[in-house]
C-alpha cells in the first residue's frame, strides 16, 4: 500500500483554492503597479528641462547642458475650402440676398436665386411651393449640382436660409422623383 505524501498547508490556504489564487494575483498586480509607478517617476525626474532663454539641461543639474533653441508651437494651417464648398457658399449667399426675410417664397423665386449662383449649365431642382391639396408648403428645398459628385442644397423656412453639401444620386441628380 502506497502512502500519500502530505505537505503542510499555510494558514492562507485554509480558505478555498480560488481565494488563494486571487490573493496571490492581487499581490502580484500590486507589485507590478508599484514597479510601473517607480519607472514613471524615474522617467519624469530625468527629463530634459528647457529654460526660458532656450538653454537645455537636466532636472538633476547636469553640467553638460547644451544650447538648444526652444521649439515654437506649430500653427495649424487652414485648408482652403473645396470648389464644391465654395459653390455651396455662393449659392447660399445668393439665395440669402434674393430671398432673405421672405417667409414663403415661390418655387420659381428659389429656382431663379439658385440659378444665378450655380455653375453654368447646372440643373437646378426645387421642391414645390404648394402641397398636392393646394396649401402653401411650410418650407422649400432647392438643389443644384455644383461640382462633380456634389449637390448644394438650400433650405428655406420662415425666412431663414440654411444650406448643406450632399453627394449626388446615382443618376447624377440631387432630388428623387419629379420635383424639378
Amino acid at each position: 500500500m502506497m502512502q500519500r505524501a502530505t505537505f503542510p498547508q499555510p494558514s492562507a490556504m485554509a480558505v478555498t483554492g480560488d481565494a488563494v489564487v486571487s490573493r496571490r494575483m492581487s499581490r502580484a498586480m500590486g507589485s507590478v503597479g508599484l514597479v510601473l509607478a517607480a519607472l514613471m517617476l524615474a522617467a519624469c525626474s530625468s527629463s530634459p528641462v528647457v529654460a526660458s532663454d532656450g538653454a537645455s539641461g537636466s532636472s538633476e543639474g547636469s553640467s553638460s547642458a547644451q544650447s538648444v533653441p526652444a521649439s515654437h508651437p506649430v500653427e495649424p494651417t487652414a485648408t482652403p475650402p473645396s470648389a464644391a464648398e465654395q459653390a455651396r457658399r455662393a449659392v447660399q449667399e445668393a439665395v440669402q440676398k434674393s430671398l432673405g426675410g421672405v417667409s414663403n417664397p415661390s418655387s420659381d423665386a428659389l429656382r431663379a436665386a439658385i440659378s444665378g449662383a450655380a455653375p453654368k449649365g447646372a440643373a437646378v431642382q426645387v421642391s414645390h411651393s404648394t402641397t398636392p391639396t393646394g396649401l402653401q408648403a411650410d418650407s422649400l428645398v432647392g438643389a443644384a449640382v455644383v461640382a462633380k459628385g456634389s449637390c448644394a442644397f438650400v433650405y428655406v423656412r420662415d425666412g431663414k436660409i440654411s444650406s448643406a453639401l450632399l453627394p449626388v444620386l446615382a443618376d447624377g441628380s440631387c432630388f428623387i422623383g419629379d420635383q424639378h
